[in-house]
């Protein structure tokens, strides 16, 4: 059994996904800790992205091309989950990267056996090259209204167990922290690691900024009358 199992849900991104993608990759391949697996579920209409994961033949990638509910980021995100086999499932989004080649070394030294899941902290990029807004996770109890202090699915791992605990395909805004109080309500607070562990990319086109107003209203509407007074 690897220690992590990377989880790294793709698509074409409006034609960046291949850039990205082999962004992230490079950062794996150069990690000190070697003990991982990458799940990589493809809602690609083309090929490309698997030809990337044969020229990476050095990293242990399985590929996927799921051909199911195209378009659903949670879907896709989720079978990914069903693949993993190492002991920690440890989210990275495909525009998303690793901030050194210590990352993984240090988030397996923050984990124990006593953790069901943790979020790490991160820094940004618009560009790949310069980091700034470093974030460091915190709980809050306004999570049902939106205020996200966890930040992204990125800054994600848990424990892989028999009933790995899915997103919600009814959200894609909000997926995150739809997840996030429901595995508070499950196993209690997350472990909170100040180190910043990855490097989330902002752009025009992240997953976040395809959405339309009234879609994310909608969104936030449901997640707060459904966890309002229940966490």
């Amino acid at each position: 059994m690897k220690t992590f199992s990377i989880v790294i849900p793709t698509y074409e991104m409006h034609g960046k996904g291949m850039q990205f993608l082999h962004h992230s990759l490079r950062c794996l391949s150069n990690q000190t800790f070697k003990d991982f697996e990458i799940i990589i579920t493809d809602h690609s209409k083309n090929n490309d992205i698997q030809e990337l994961c044969e020229d990476w033949s050095s990293l242990d990638i399985k590929y996927f091309r799921n051909t199911e509910n195209v378009g659903n980021f949670s879907y896709n995100t989720n079978v990914a989950i069903d693949m993993c086999s190492g002991k920690w499932i440890k989210l990275l989004f495909q525009d998303d990267y690793l901030v050194s080649e210590n990352s993984l070394e240090l988030l397996e030294q923050k984990l124990d056996n006593n953790v069901h899941w943790a979020v790490h902290g991160c820094y940004h990029t618009n560009d790949g090259k310069e980091l700034y807004r470093p974030f460091t996770p915190s709980w809050g109890n306004r999570l049902h209204e939106g205020v996200n202090t966890l930040s992204s699915p990125t800054n994600l791992v848990f424990k892989n167990t028999d009933d790995n605990q899915k997103f919600n395909t009814n959200y894609t805004w909000m997926m995150d922290i739809e997840w996030y109080i429901r595995a508070f309500q499950k196993h209690g607070l997350p472990k909170l690691i100040s180190d910043k562990i990855a490097v989330v990319r902002t752009w025009e086109g992240q997953l976040s900024s395809t959405l339309t107003i009234p879609e994310k209203k909608k969104e936030h509407k449901e997640i707060y009358e459904k966890f309002q007074g229940n966490y």
